[in-house]
């Protein structure tokens, strides 16, 4: 007999990935600030060991957190994207997550479970073809951040072109499932604009020394 999914089942689906998508967000976001900032008098002073250090946090955070979203370990990973997907294939649904199916004054909205599983086989063939560089960051996740002490040298981290790749990824299967059964649209960027560290160089540009006009 198939288990039933509840819209609470679902709910708390839904926030804990919510809570770890955010992460993502505000670390990627960090980076990408600091490394458009090259050419910038700035970014010198963002050489320092504390900035280095932080930017090292960024990228454990940001592989840490994709991990648990794109490799599936039933042992640690309680709230995985692939593991969602085939619960949601694989079950039944309830009375409350039905009347969200077919609920007309939601847009956009699956209609039904079969709209659902076509979703979601869009999305592991997205996840199929971002396969090498998921495979990357769990090396590097393995390698360097779990189970080692000291830096493996032939492990190639993924560059920000790659970690966007993933973020866009993980991004268009919260705003797909997520969306269309709650018939919203999630902006991440809007929830972590407070949270980067493009104020904290604001201030430091202010004390830094301004170049005369001649």
């Amino acid at each position: 007999m198939k288990k039933i999914i509840t819209l609470r089942e679902l709910d708390e689906w839904f926030y804990d990935i919510f809570q770890i998508i955010q992460d993502i967000c505000i670390s990627y976001k960090n980076i990408e600030y600091i490394t458009n900032l090259k050419n910038q008098k700035i970014y010198q002073f963002l050489q320092e060991d504390f900035f280095i250090f932080y930017k090292y946090q960024q990228r454990f955070i940001i592989v840490i957190q994709l991990c648990k979203l794109l490799i599936y370990k039933p042992e640690t990973h309680k709230r995985n994207i692939l593991s969602l997907c085939d619960k949601l294939i694989e079950n039944e649904y309830d009375k409350n997550i039905l009347k969200l199916l077919n609920d007309e004054k939601r847009w956009p909205r699956f209609g039904s479970k079969e709209k659902v599983i076509e979703k979601i086989k869009e999305i592991k063939s997205k996840i199929k073809e971002n396969q090498k560089i998921i495979d990357k960051i769990n090396i590097v996740r393995d390698k360097i951040y779990a189970h080692t002490d000291k830096l493996e040298s032939e492990v190639i981290m993924p560059n920000l072109k790659e970690i966007k790749s993933l973020v866009h990824l993980i991004l268009f299967f919260y705003n797909n499932i997520y969306g269309s059964f709650y018939g919203k649209n999630t902006d991440f960027t809007k929830g972590v604009i407070n949270l980067t560290i493009k104020d904290v160089v604001r201030i430091f540009n202010k004390g830094l020394p301004q170049k005369k006009n001649k």
